[in-house]
């Protein structure tokens, strides 16, 4: 980075790494709704490459649990069975959301 009369000019990685910082709230549930529709049953997240490059492993389980108790409390919700047999999985550098109800468990 580089200042020039008080302007700090930014690149790619620096970026990469602010905006890893921030909430993406939105992102949970959007990832989320759209596994409970898909019919698969798992999904896994990097937290070192892809849109959760930098995060926390515990930061991406707390997001997505938080995500399936907040479109669970829609009374409406879309694919309610999906989202109730949800089980979100941390392993080392990737959390994993499972459909129980897919997989027997």
């Amino acid at each position: 980075m580089a200042t020039t009369a008080g302007v700090v000019t930014v690149d790619a990685s620096k970026i990469q790494e602010l905006l890893s910082k921030s909430r993406t709230r939105g992102v949970y549930d959007e990832k989320v709704t759209s596994f409970a529709a898909s019919g698969e049953a798992g999904i896994g997240y990097s937290t070192k490459e892809g849109e959760f490059a930098g995060k926390q492993t515990n930061s991406l389980v707390t997001g997505f649990k938080s995500a399936i108790e907040r479109l669970l409390k829609n009374e409406n919700a879309d694919n309610r069975e999906a989202l109730e047999s949800m089980q979100v999985v941390p392993d080392g550098e990737n959390v994993f959301i499972i459909r129980k109800d897919l997989v027997g468990a």
